[in-house]
């Protein structure tokens, strides 16, 4: 399973870096009608890739005649079928890998043989790229015709020998040739950018970005490494995809590595030129800047600049006896800050994606599926006698609230209250409780966290029925909705989830310490979400926060991470300033509940594809705050961020998640908010 997910990270990685580069081109030449042979070729490459991909898995799953020739009695009849198949399949996957290695190398060499266009450095490149192209043929003539007698031996099974079952002799020869080809390659770009007048920090920076190919180099190395020293082994496996995405990865990076640098800011290359807010642009760009420049006519200066300057498809030549510099003029500066921040945002988001995607596991237990050390938890033993407790839930009406409200009603509180904005689905939840044969009270209380007008009212209702108040559940909360505004002018999520609630709080704090000063343990439980990384940067935007922050595509993620970043800050400031009060904040996990089925079709999909085996059941996603509602005080840490179940995470917080001048600037930022409610 972890050689599946490696797999599949792998495969977001390519896509990702691939998606890059055709946008940059994309820049570059106006219109995808304009690409060039190496576009072609590289959308095969990853094509190629992805059944690569597929593939391996399946070779995984069902074996191969890779076995000692010691322990081939060992063999199971009823194994066999799928060993045979497992290794029909290895021989596939030996095409596609090499198809994408050697497609990657074809990709650079047309890129070179472009750049190099008229120089003598061409004919190089060709000669190169014979030699490339020989090595292809020369392997795969020895492949199918030299290395194993009869082709079928390759699939029999038992095998019938170490040359048909494991490629010794195959993979040897590969490795030669590979490492030969590639450190040709990378020699290409190299003497003319030495021979540029550059800088000496722009030629490092530009030799490193042309000298990626070491880490295909690297990679072919190990791969073939663990091949050969363990060729009955399945690490093959990993490093067969890690060195066909790394060369991809290679291919790209020169027709992306501008777009990198603008999506960033990133300082400029040249002197006389940056890149800023306002996309203004000196007459001066760089040669290698090829995703921003357009030629179509020259305007003003000396045009003596560009005599030896001729600019192609692929990009600019590489003239060593004139600086890389072009004296260019831009006829439409099209302002692309909607491009470049779409990208940042991809880019930013697929890390956290990717984050997600690896911390996932194979294992049934909660905590084990985070890649923690949690509690075994069960509600119905190990919550304790509720006697005397008054409960307060927020969006007890369905979903883990609902959940929450089931379960603590079998240990009898004094009472529970719950709210929502749906009437007729509380009146079902008490009425479902009741046949359960409950005695536990549970009252409805109106509470739209849209609207603070509405929350303080519910606050009140509560204070004037109850002396007393041991639990607050802030459990309610929406997920990526469009962009939208509370009923008092507030960005929708983050007033749903923070402020409605915070207002809450503030209103019951009173009957909270009344209750705490009578030897009573009183908490505070808040939801919040791993999702919470999803953030803008900087984390909390407050000059915004009366605004929709419609930042286009993503906005509405990066709006719920900006509100559970709240949630996660507040609860810290609530503990840190209110000690006699345990606040804790709690990740429930991933579930299918009303917040993710009400989602659109590429929410959900998004949902599904990071957290696919993460996902728990309802009843599961009620554990964690179920367990910091009701476990001993002596186990609960106030001011703790807890991802289920029971695993403290402070320490595994963001930079920013763990920033206390933000959670203390939120803290004055609310209360300044409220005050009129207050």
């Amino acid at each position: 399973m972890a050689s599946n997910v490696n797999s599949w990270v792998w495969l977001a990685v390519v896509v990702l870096i691939t998606l890059l580069r055709y946008v940059s081109r994309w820049l570059q030449l106006g219109t995808p009608k304009n690409f060039q042979i190496e576009d072609l070729l590289m959308i095969v490459n990853v094509i190629l890739y992805v059944l690569l991909t597929v593939y391996l898995i399946e070779v995984e799953k069902y074996g191969t005649n890779g076995i000692p020739l010691d322990k081939v009695d060992q063999i199971k009849p009823s194994t066999i079928p799928d060993l045979i198949k497992g290794s029909k399949l290895v021989i596939v996957v030996e095409q596609l890998w090499l198809g994408v290695i050697w497609g990657c190398k074809a990709c650079l060499l047309l890129l070179y043989s472009t750049m190099t266009s008229g120089l003598s450095q061409h004919r190089i490149v060709k000669l190169i790229g014979a030699f490339c192209a020989l090595s292809f043929v020369l392997v795969e003539i020895l492949f199918f015709a030299a290395w194993c007698h009869p082709f079928s031996a390759y699939w029999s099974v038992p095998p019938k020998n170490i040359q048909c079952s494991v490629y010794r002799n195959h993979l040897i020869l590969v490795l030669a040739l590979n490492i030969a080809t590639d450190l040709m390659i990378m020699c290409i770009p190299l003497p003319l950018l030495i021979k540029a007048k550059l800088s000496l920090t722009k030629k490092i920076t530009l030799c490193a970005v042309f000298s990626l190919g070491i880490f295909v180099i690297l990679c072919s190395i190990l791969s073939k490494y663990y091949s050969i020293s363990n060729p009955y082994g399945d690490r093959w496996v990993d490093w067969y995809v890690r060195e066909a995405a790394t060369a991809i990865v290679v291919a790209n990076i020169p027709q992306t590595w501008t777009l990198f640098r603008r999506m960033f800011n990133w300082k400029s290359f040249l002197a006389h030129s940056s890149y800023n807010r306002s996309h203004s642009r000196s007459k001066y760009t760089n040669r290698l800047d090829s995703s921003t420049i357009h030629l179509s006519r020259f305007k003003g200066g000396d045009k003596s600049h560009t005599r030896s300057v001729d600019i192609t498809a692929s990009g600019e030549h590489i003239n060593p006896d004139q600086p890389l510099e072009i004296w260019a003029h831009r006829e439409d500066d099209c302002d692309n800050t909607t491009v470049i921040r779409f990208l940042r945002d991809v880019f930013l988001f697929h890390l956290v994606t990717l984050r997600f995607i690896h911390n996932s596991s194979s294992s049934s237990r909660l905590a084990e599926r985070y890649n923690m050390p949690g509690l075994e938890f069960n509600p119905y033993n190990d919550i304790p006698d509720l006697s005397g407790k008054v409960i307060f839930i927020t969006g007890g009406t369905a979903g883990l609230g609902a959940q929450s409200v089931a379960q603590l009603a079998k240990h009898s509180p004094a009472r529970i209250y719950i709210s929502g904005r749906n009437a007729t689905n509380a009146e079902t939840i008490i009425k479902e409780i009741a046949e359960t044969g409950s005695n536990t009270p549970v009252s409805f209380v109106k509470c739209d966290l849209t609207s603070l007008d509405s929350v303080k009212r519910a606050a009140d209702d509560i204070i004037a029925k109850e002396a007393r108040l041991d639990v607050l559940m802030c459990n309610a909360g929406i997920m990526a909705l469009p962009p939208g505004l509370t009923k008092d002018g507030y960005e929708v999520q983050f007033g749903t989830n923070h402020l409605g609630h915070a207002l809450l709080i503030r209103k019951l704090l009173p009957l909270l310490q009344r209750t705490a000063e009578t030897g009573a343990d009183v908490r505070v439980i808040i939801l919040t979400s791993r999702g919470y990384q999803l953030h803008p940067y900087g984390g909390i935007i407050f000059d915004d926060l009366k605004t929709t922050q419609d930042y286009g595509f993503l906005g509405s993620w990066k709006r719920y991470g900006q509100s559970k970043l709240a949630n996660i800050m507040y609860t810290r400031e609530l503990a840190r300033r209110y000690p006699a009060i345990t606040a804790v904040s709690v990740h429930p996990g991933v579930i299918t509940t009303g917040l993710v089925e009400n989602l659109g079709w590429a929410h959900r999909w998004f949902i599904y594809a990071t957290t696919y085996n993460q996902m728990v059941t309802l009843e599961e996603g009620a554990y964690n705050q179920l367990w910091a509602a009701t476990t001993s005080k002596d186990g609960l840490e106030t001011g703790q961020y807890y991802m289920p179940v029971g695993v403290a995470s402070n320490d595994k917080l963001t930079k920013t998640g763990r920033d206390d001048v933000l959670a203390g600037q939120l803290w004055e930022w609310t209360n300044k908010a409220l005050e009129d409610y207050m």
